[in-house]
């Protein structure tokens, strides 16, 4: 299982929560989302992270072969709903 991590800031506090998150759960909760195509604020506001963080887990998820850049802003989910529920990664 491929592990991301990133510390999540609690708006007001001065103190950061170290979060560990699986990229196939990344590529979930995206094809959940039903879309073809998503940019990285999409992804920061599914994940509730800055556009920055979400930025490095798309690179990520790039880089692995979930998605693939459509164009400056948005990226084609190479992995369907139905292709990713039945195990086929």
């Amino acid at each position: 299982m491929h592990v991301l991590s990133w510390f999540y800031g609690v708006e007001g506090l001065a103190s950061s929560v170290k979060v560990k998150l699986g990229l196939d759960r990344v590529v979930s909760v995206l094809a959940g989302t039903g879309k073809r195509y998503v940019t990285v604020r999409d992804l920061s506001l599914l994940l509730g992270v800055s556009t920055k963080t979400a930025g490095r887990l798309m690179s990520r998820l790039e880089d692995e072969g979930f998605v693939r850049r459509y164009s400056n802003k948005a990226f084609k989910l190479i992995v369907t709903p139905r292709r990713f529920d039945s195990g086929e990664l």
